[in-house]
């Protein structure tokens, strides 16, 4: 991580503490003369962050929409490859059965998006794949609208067409077929009982099977020796990293249409969009790269569940995100270590981490304020002395702590 990165993400932590708001604003514009890129401020969870405990800093809500702006730009630009590998993810996992309801739910998403391209992309799975029957006559009329714009759903309107004149004619041609049947019938009464049918003895080609095997296996090893075990090896690396990027283009289109579910606000399509990711395991990064946390907290229809949607995310994002945690932290330590500034926006920090982070960071805490001439009036104002006199477990280091406070109220007062 290097030393930008580190300043976003002690920028996070700062408005997650409950930090004055002309702090934040001096330390967005400070931020402003180092700017970063949008894979940096989406692993600070700032777009989330800033919504939840900013919203009402200007600063904070501009920095916020510039980042937007130029994420914006890029999903566009990636859009046209992302589409590909997601039509060949989709075909694969297709290729031997029915596309499963998600694909169907999709499929009618995409099709109500004002982005055309994304319009597209659900003609192409509608021609690319076999759905049922019924999803064909379903979008038809939709079809027909779109069809001047987009080949793929002229292509899906003249299918169902020509299927539609098809069952015609066959009917057309079962009202001549009975009558036909009863002829056949009748001719076939005439057979002789005791006619048999057999299969054409064909002597002409015999086969000998051990003969074949033994070819066909001395052509494997020819085959083998000649391409060379590397080779192999690396076609097979290569077909893995293959599906492993279909695979993963396939869970970036299904967290956009979950995203695009979320601003719709519409609690049915949201509720299917989301259990897709039950069935299928996508990177954590894909919920911050979408905003989803953020658009769950501005979702108004869903906020009864917001909580509860937001403590899964961030159990699925805990172990990804771990090790930038605990970096930025040991770096806010060795700050406190090295510095002879003034602490006392460092110690709103520390005080956030010992009341709301895990507990693994909870003992070095203790031994800085230990250690750091604190004063009375800001373990008061931090809250300290009360978190440490409710908490249960108390450590040794706790309770040297609770001492040190109590004996430095006993100063103020005399």
């Amino acid at each position: 991580m290097d030393q930008t990165e580190m300043q976003y993400q002690v920028l996070a932590i700062m408005m997650k503490a409950g930090m004055a708001e002309a702090k934040i604003t001096d330390a967005i514009n400070t931020l402003d003369k180092f700017p970063t890129t949008v894979e940096v401020f989406d692993r600070c969870n700032l777009p989330y962050i800033i919504s939840r405990y900013a919203a009402t800093n200007e600063s904070a809500r501009k920095l916020a929409f510039t980042y937007k702006e130029i994420k914006d730009a890029q999903l566009i630009e990636e859009q046209s490859l992302l589409f590909e590998d997601f039509l060949a993810g989709v075909k694969m996992e297709c290729e031997e059965q029915m596309p499963s309801h998600h694909v169907v739910n999709l499929v009618k998403n995409l099709l109500q998006n004002v982005n055309m391209n994304c319009v597209r992309l659900a003609y192409r799975l509608l021609d690319s794949l076999n759905f049922n029957l019924d999803l064909y006559f379903e979008l038809y009329d939709q079809a027909i609208d779109d069809s001047n714009q987009i080949v793929e759903a002229k292509r899906l309107v003249d299918n169902v067409d020509r299927f539609i004149l098809y069952n015609e004619a066959v009917d057309e041609d079962m009202e001549f077929s009975d009558d036909e049947e009863e002829e056949e019938i009748d001719e076939n009464d005439e057979i002789e009982e005791n006619e048999e049918l057999q299969i054409p003895d064909d002597n002409d080609d015999d086969i000998n099977v051990e003969d074949v095997i033994e070819e066909a296996e001395e052509e494997n090893d020819s085959g083998v020796e000649s391409e060379g075990e590397e080779l192999i090896i690396e076609r097979n690396q290569e077909e893995e990293e293959e599906v492993i990027r279909l695979r993963a283009a396939i869970g970036d289109i299904f967290m956009r249409n979950f995203a695009q579910c979320l601003l719709w606000g519409n609690t049915e399509k949201i509720t299917k969009a989301a259990s897709f990711f039950q069935e299928f395991e996508v990177h954590p990064s894909m919920y911050r790269k979408y905003e989803i946390s953020r658009l769950i907290i501005e979702c108004p229809s869903i906020q009864k569940y917001a909580d509860k949607l937001l403590e899964q995310i961030k159990e699925i994002e805990s172990e990804t995100y771990a090790v930038n945690d605990i970096e930025v932290f040991n770096q806010i330590i060795k700050y406190t270590e090295l510095t002879n500034q003034p602490l006392d926006d460092v110690y709103e920090v520390l005080s956030y981490y010992l009341m709301n982070a895990s507990e693994i960071y909870r003992d070095r805490i203790i031994k800085r304020f230990l250690e750091k001439p604190v004063t009375y009036v800001q373990f008061v104002n931090l809250g300290i002395e009360e978190f440490l006199l409710q908490s249960s477990d108390k450590t040794d280091d706790m309770m040297l702590l609770i001492q040190k406070i109590q004996g430095l109220r006993m100063e103020t007062i005399s």
